[in-house]
């Protein structure tokens, strides 16, 4: 790919760097060093964590109700539906490590092993299954029990009740492959380990190693966790490369007049005199914007979609 260079493109580099936040002050320097492509990459795995304000329609995974847990928090599970529904803020539902946690940079001892987690600064539900993970109990209160939910654009797909333990236990990934058999996420033509194959437990070993895995249901085999060797989801790595895509093929047309008056007339916008246009990523979203007139022109959308609203 082309380096990225120019004066929108410098800008939204240092504006990235500023928003992700560093556990230790001392890790923005490494962070600033990096590229806008690595500095984009660890952007989009931190900002995946959190769910653009819009309303969504809930759906139960089959089984949901199922187990005592879920039942004994329905009260809690319907009052979440409620907030989905209606798309409010669901950020004080969320960890918080996403204030804290967003870059560390990988520390290696002299024989080059990794000294720290490469998880401290990432969702494994999240990166590992696309699925969220929302307390029930909104911050500063922290509820031990969790409702994990697959969000889409207009979907959330409520998949368990569990707690903490959830995370590296079989059910959250055996209700996430099941589904995914049972939906026709099958992948054709890769027959099942005649021996069966890895066990849950196993996989999620794997998965923390940073090795992705598929899993066998009904002798359908399926992907089960999708994560990168550095952690991340394959998704944060393919989604950044869009975004880095986009301004490649679209920054150097910003200095067309023409064009950018295209623009504004296609979508039916008063263009102000002399626009003056940046670069800005809401979420996983890049969007262009020109601040005198308020105006936003979404580039490329994130898999959670833009916000309802999306302030200039």
């Amino acid at each position: 790919m082309t380096k990225l260079t120019g004066p929108r493109v410098a800008p939204l580099h240092n504006e990235i760097v500023q928003a992700i936040p560093c556990e230790q002050a001392k890790y923005r320097a490494d962070l600033s060093a990096l590229s806008i492509g690595a500095v984009a990459t660890v952007y989009v795995n931190w900002a995946d964590r959190f769910v653009p304000r819009r309303p969504r329609r809930v759906v139960y995974l089959d089984g949901f109700w199922g187990t005592d847990l879920a039942w004994r928090y329905r009260d809690a599970v319907l009052e979440l539906e409620k907030k989905v529904v209606a798309g409010v803020d669901l950020t004080l539902h969320l960890s918080s490590q996403v204030d804290f946690r967003g870059f560390s940079p990988s520390r290696y001892d002299s024989n080059g092993l990794l000294i720290s987690s490469k998880w401290r600064d990432k969702d494994f539900a999240l990166n590992a299954f696309n699925v969220h993970h929302l307390h029930f109990k909104e911050r500063p209160g922290r509820s031990k029990e969790l409702l994990f939910v697959e969000f889409t654009r207009d979907v959330a797909v409520f998949v368990m009740v569990g707690d903490h333990e959830s995370f590296d236990g079989p059910e959250l990934e055996g209700r996430i492959v099941e589904a995914r058999a049972r939906n026709g996420h099958e992948l054709k033509g890769i027959m099942a380990p005649t021996s069966g194959g890895y066990t849950a437990t196993e996989r999620n070993e794997l998965a923390r190693a940073g090795i992705s895995t598929m899993a066998v249901v009904d002798g359908k085999v399926v992907i089960s966790a999708s994560v990168s060797t550095a952690g991340t989801s394959d998704y944060t790595s393919m989604h950044a490369a869009r975004i880095l895509r986009a301004i490649a093929a679209t920054d150097q047309k910003l200095d067309d007049a023409q064009w950018v008056a295209n623009i504004f007339s296609q979508s039916g916008i008063a263009m102000p005199e002399a626009p003056k246009m940046e670069w800005l990523l809401n979420y996983t979203n890049l969007v262009l914007i020109e601040r005198r007139a308020q105006t936003a022109f979404p580039i490329v959308e994130g898999r959670r979609g833009l916000p309802a609203q999306l302030a200039v």
